[in-house]
Order: structure tokens, then sequence, then C-alpha cells
């Protein structure tokens, strides 16, 4: 089985600029629940006023949700290695990247560059008030839109209730300290804080490094409940195990016969990525 993957933080790390311009897991569960639904376009145009996370001029000129017009600066990107799946399944090793709009917190995640299994959709985008908006491409090209919100999905506030009490259960906080994402042509790293993660049915553990974002992220660790249809490469169903602003950096565990499953995010790339919704009607 896929070995699920997690990376954690400590509440007082935090990413910053230099410059200032399976494994079945504890239950699920979040410390605090995320705010009411709101509409997704008018709650996109929001910024985070933390330092080293604001918005530029032309960030603001060409994010504009309101007319369904999208622009990311980001790209993060993990490598994996699942030595459980066979060297000829695309899953077994590789790479999956998020695109990320700092200022807002939204994340999207591109078929391609994301690297999950799933031939009809094309793109999530990801609002950190728990809103999806997903792209599909139909057996006839017609391309629509499907939006759904993770306050609406099974049981949420139930299990989102108990997150703080499951986080505390299950994870360790370690000595280690550890700084990702580096490039030589982005200023952006995440500091992480070692975890060691243990279950409940046996004796193994996994070790992750965990960071504090100024935006949640419970959305994109629950996106994997968005359809059954949906694989991703790494694990992302900590949405209600992790408190809402902690981002895995790294996780490893080794398996039976030394087998090893993991990532880690090596890349906080500058990029220029644009998406405008024109094409995609409304679902249903």
């Amino acid at each position: 089985m896929l070995c699920c993957f997690a990376f954690l933080v400590s509440c007082d790390d935090s990413g910053t600029k230099k410059s200032a311009a399976s494994k079945t897991t504890p239950t699920d569960s979040p410390q605090a629940l995320s705010p009411p639904k709101t509409d997704h376009a008018k709650d996109q145009k929001t910024t985070t006023s933390a330092a080293g996370w604001e918005a530029d001029d032309y960030r603001n000129k060409n994010w504009k949700p309101a007319e369904g017009k999208y622009y990311f600066s980001e790209l993060w990107t993990y490598t994996f290695l699942n030595e459980m799946l066979p060297n000829t399944d695309p899953h077994h090793k590789g790479e999956i990247s998020f695109y990320v709009d700092p200022p807002s917190g939204t994340i999207l995640l591109e078929r391609n560059a994301s690297n999950y299994r799933d031939e009809m959709t094309d793109w999530i985008l990801i609002s950190p008030d728990g809103g999806y908006q997903m792209g599909y491409t139909g057996e006839h090209g017609e391309r629509t839109i499907d939006k759904k919100n993770m306050n609406d999905f099974p049981n949420y506030k139930l299990y989102a209730a108990s997150q703080a009490k499951e986080f505390n259960k299950f994870f360790t906080k370690g000595k280690g300290k550890k700084e990702f994402g580096a490039t030589k042509y982005n200023d952006r790293t995440l500091k992480g804080t070692e975890y060691q993660l243990s279950y409940a049915k046996t004796s193994e553990s996994t070790t992750l490094y965990l960071a504090s974002l100024p935006f949640s992220v419970r959305p994109l660790y629950m996106a994997s409940k968005l359809s059954q249809d949906l694989s991703f490469p790494i694990n992302l169903g900590y949405g209600y195990l992790l408190p809402e602003k902690k981002l895995v950096l790294s996780e490893k565990t080794m398996m039976g016969k030394g087998r090893e499953v993991s990532y880690e995010l090596t890349s906080i790339g500058a990029t220029q990525y644009f998406l405008d919704l024109k094409a995609f009607k409304a679902g249903k």
C-alpha cells in the first residue's frame, strides 16, 4: 500500500524571503475549523500582510478572479520515491509541483505539473478558505468547471474539531531544523522543524519536517477527497491531522525489506503561469 506522506512545521517556523521584494495513518481530525464559506472569487482577491508574501503591481494587474483570470508567480516542486511500487509505475519516482500565488495562498494543481492520475481533470484551483474549482475536458472536448467546498465534505466539522488532539497524540517534535526550497533564481525558502509521526497499529514511524505558512493549506490536504478517480503520487490526506497552516516539507518512512517511501520539497522556483477560465463553462 502507498505509504502516507505528511510534512509538518512548528508554529514558529515560517517561509522567508532573503530580500524584501499506503500505510494507514492515525484518524484524521483539525485544530480550528475553517472560516465559513465565502464567494470564491471575492475571497481570492484577499492578500496576506505577512512580510515576504506581499503582492506586487504585476501580480495585481493579472490577478482578477472576478473575471476568471489567475496568475501564479511560484512553482513549488517535490521529488518523491515510493519503493513499494514497481519501477514501471509513474508514481514510483518523480516530481510533483504546485503553482502558488503567495499573496492569497491560492494553489493550482495542473495535471502535468502535479503528476496526478485523472484523465478528465485538467486542473484544480484551491482557495485557502476551502473552495475548489475543477476544470474538466470531456470525451467530446467540452470544457466545464465544477465547484466544491471542503466544508461540505461528509462529517467535516466532526473530524475537524478533534485535529489538535490527534496531532498531539501522534506527533512528537524533534530537534532537527532544516531549510527547503532554495533555488538559484528565487529568494523564498521554507524552514522546517522535525517531527516523528507514530501509528496506532504498528511500531513503524515516519520522520517529517513541517513549516508554518501565513495561509491555510488544509484544503490542499483535503484534495484527495474531491473524487475517487483522483490519485496523487504523494499522500494529500492529512487535512484532519495537521494544523491548518502547517505544510509538509519532507517525509520519509522505511517500510519492510528496507523499502523507502519519501518525498521532499526541493525547489521553490519563480514562474509566470496564467489561468483563464473563459474557455470553461459552469457544470450542471
